[in-house]
């Protein structure tokens, strides 16, 4: 069999399947196994672990998937019967590799069965492109779900996890060719979508004839000049993925020419017992050790911190922002600091290249009179306590945790904008200031945002107060610089300069405003390189726009947690997926 034109790439397996279509099933059922290789060498090593995780959705569907008629056709007749349509869905937020089966099964000679296929410029398929090719023309599959079904290889690609690309449509016909008398009305046939990963490539395929002890191989039967080897009872020949089978091997048992049989049915007339081909994958599996397969963590240190990247692939970056300071609180009034962001996206890395960690850390608390203290690392602003008169504490801003592709704090990268990764903001200072029982003011810090920080919120004797500190945005405030308000820059925390709490570091950090709590800093996914991209934030404002895409979410853990605004220090956590 010749290689399909369909293909031009080496295949690379490592599997998630969807079976859809079945005759003999409710069309629209759908299974899959996501198949992940742990170990492995140039040996043929197919160790694998497998747990249900269905990702991939075939849905859409029109037509039959059946044999146009049960007669030969003519190709232009059979291109005009109705087609077999469907649509191939990424649910997951990861970029998916896969290739595309048909399976199928019929008493009918390959070399019979026509098959027509297209893929859709547009999910309603209005003018498909139909490429036309003999069923025995097209690169059998070996890793089919259905052990029962013969499968073959229609396409391959790659389908987004995130916005308008993570949706594919085909088209496909089938008839019998006009120049054939063969008749059939049992061709069964489903699809089947199986995804893979780069942590193997598949090479070749070794061709392996074997005599099951009735007769032994010779160099006149097994010939090297057709590039076959005997090994003990199999002729064996290794085969390129764009490579026909050529000739093959031919040897007489008891007075009779010996028919290859298998699963996958090399030749179409009767097989004896005696004799049978497989054929099977050669990969060469890429040396991924645990440690590298691990998720590599990140707690808050004070200083930067390196990942180097031990394989190539894609990774996760997730990062957590820090809490903000707390105030002096006491049973019944007294604020905490606001919660830090979580911001995640995936981006392919070279093998050894390094990328650079920055962890925010927690805002601090001053309530010494007259006395400033600085924000958490990496942009928290600070705080200045008030005078001795009367009982105060100020919080000063919690950190922004980033990543870069170079080193350095997150606020030199105003200029460096192309470097700089992904951001968590971290949450504004929190304040408390009474200077009697009966006047006192006290405010809770903003949390960090995703796409705009969270606003403070802040009391005067027990009612609401108007003056609320602005979280940071995708870019610098226009809030007016009056001597009750400082304003967030790029990376950096409002600082307090006469007396109050610190505003959130991030990407732009918050607002302050005297005496009261202050405003969160903002996350950063726009760096292009990021697919799969989104941000969380604790009761914030939300985007649906795919640079700044913001989900608010109530959760808030010590713990770092996906999807969860973060108490406490800062963190972040890079993982290998593929």
């Amino acid at each position: 069999m010749k290689k399909s034109k369909w293909f031009n790439k080496q295949y690379i397996l490592l599997s998630v399947s969807i079976l859809l279509g079945l005759i003999v099933l409710i069309v629209g059922s759908s299974y899959a196994y996501y198949i992940v290789n742990i170990t492995g060498n140039d040996d043929n090593n197919d160790v694998a672990v497998k747990t249900s995780n269905i990702n991939l959705e075939i849905s859409n569907v029109s037509g039959s998937l059946s044999l146009c008629k049960t007669y030969p056709i003519s190709d232009t007749e059979g291109l005009s019967c109705t087609p077999y349509q469907f649509t191939l869905t990424n649910n997951t937020k990861t970029d998916l590799e896969y290739y595309l089966n048909l399976e199928y099964q019929t008493s009918a000679p390959e070399d019979t069965i026509k098959v027509a296929f297209a893929t859709c410029d547009d999910e309603n398929c209005t003018n498909p492109n139909y490429a036309i090719s003999k069923l025995s023309e097209i690169l059998d599959n070996n890793d089919t779900i259905s052990s029962k079904y013969t499968g073959k290889l229609l396409t391959s690609g790659k389908i987004f996890g995130t916005g308008t690309s993570n949706k594919k449509t085909y088209s496909i016909i089938l008839w019998i060719d006009s120049d054939s008398t063969y008749e059939d009305d049992t061709f069964n046939a489903s699809i089947s979508a199986i995804t893979y990963t780069q942590t193997q490539d598949i090479l070749s395929y070794t061709l392996s004839f074997d005599l099951e002890n009735k007769a032994t191989w010779t160099t006149d039967t097994c010939k090297s000049s057709d590039g076959y080897t005997i090994n003990g009872t199999k002729c064996e020949k290794t085969i390129g993925v764009n490579e026909s089978y050529g000739n093959l091997p031919s040897v007489t048992i008891n007075g009779e020419d010996a028919l290859w049989y298998s699963d996958n049915k090399l030749f179409n007339n009767k097989a004896t017992t005696d004799t049978k081909y497989t054929m099977r994958q050669n990969t060469i599996y890429k040396s991924i050790t645990n440690s590298a397969l691990a998720s590599h963590t990140f707690n808050y240190t004070g200083e930067e911190q390196i990942f180097t990247a031990s394989v190539a692939g894609k990774y996760k970056l997730e990062t957590w922002g820090a809490q903000g300071g707390d105030s002096l609180k006491d049973v019944v009034n007294g604020g905490i600091g606001g919660y830090g962001g979580y911001s995640a996206g995936v981006l392919e890395l070279e093998h050894n290249q390094k990328i650079y960690v920055n962890v925010g850390g927690k805002g601090n608390t001053v309530t010494t009179p007259d006395t400033r203290i600085n924000g958490g690392y990496n942009g928290g602003g600070a705080a200045v306590s008030a005078d001795s008169y009367g009982t105060n504490a100020m919080g000063s801003g919690g950190g922004a945790t980033h990543i870069a592709t170079e080193s350095g704090l997150l606020s030199i990268f105003n200029s460096n904008i192309n470097a700089l990764l992904i951001v968590a903001g971290g949450g504004g200072g929190s304040s408390y200031y009474r200077n009697s029982d009966a006047y006192y003011h006290y405010g809770f810090g903003g949390s960090a945002g995703g796409y705009i920080g969270g606003k403070s919120y802040n009391y005067y004797s027990s009612t609401i107060e108007n003056m609320q500190a602005n979280g940071g945005g995708q870019e610098l405030s226009t809030i007016s610089n009056s001597s009750n308000y400082n304003i967030g820059t790029f990376g950096k925390g409002s600082d307090a300069t006469v007396y109050g709490s610190g505003g959130g570091g991030g990407y732009y950090g918050g607002d302050h405003v005297i005496v009261q709590g202050s405003g969160g800093g903002s996350g950063y996914i726009g760096n292009s390189l990021l697919i799969g991209k989104y941000m969380y934030c604790y009761n914030c404002t939300t985007s649906d726009v795919e640079s700044t895409k913001t989900y608010t979410t109530t959760c808030a853990e010590e713990t770092p947690t996906e999807n969860c605004a973060k108490i406490g220090n800062g963190y972040a956590r890079i993982t290998l997926i593929s």
